[in-house]
């Protein structure tokens, strides 16, 4: 005598149902979510670069605010450390995206490991040769916040 002969729920799939359809859907599902992940993601980055324009003119109406007040010889002084300024984010900014982290604070890293070498059941090494010390990083790190 089976029991779910009626409308009660069966313990089985219902006909027609096959394991196909539900990774069709779990497929679907999983493009519509990545969709709207890749929508707010966008939007974001809209709003991001929105609200970075806003400061950015807000800085630069500000500036030109003291530049009125400079006389010729300052103004000129101070459109060239702007000038000098805008270099050095650009190199920062284009070092970054480029992953080049060392670059971005202007070291250049020439680090070689040597080694380990194995002579019978010896080993020596492995042997590092201009190593970039901390101390150097948070040095170059201090000194180039300082200058933007």
């Amino acid at each position: 005598n089976k029991m779910g002969g009626g409308g009660g729920a069966s313990r089985s799939m219902p006909k027609g149902a096959s394991g196909a359809t539900f990774s069709k859907l779990e497929q679907e599902l999983k493009k519509k979510e990545a969709e709207n992940a890749a929508k707010r993601a966008a939007e974001e980055e809209e709003q991001d670069s929105k609200e970075a324009e806003r400061i950015r003119l807000k800085r630069e109406a500000a500036f030109e605010a003291e530049l009125k007040k400079m006389n010729e010889e300052q103004r000129r002084a101070a459109q060239k450390q702007k000038a000098k300024d805008a270099k050095v984010v650009q190199r920062i900014l284009k070092a970054s995206k480029a992953g080049k982290h060392y670059a971005v604070l202007g070291i250049r890293n020439l680090e070689v490991q040597l080694g380990p070498y194995y002579i019978f059941n010896i080993s020596i090494g492995p042997i590092v040769l201009f190593r970039v010390k901390t101390k150097e990083i948070k040095r170059v790190y201090r000194n180039l916040a300082r200058t933007v």
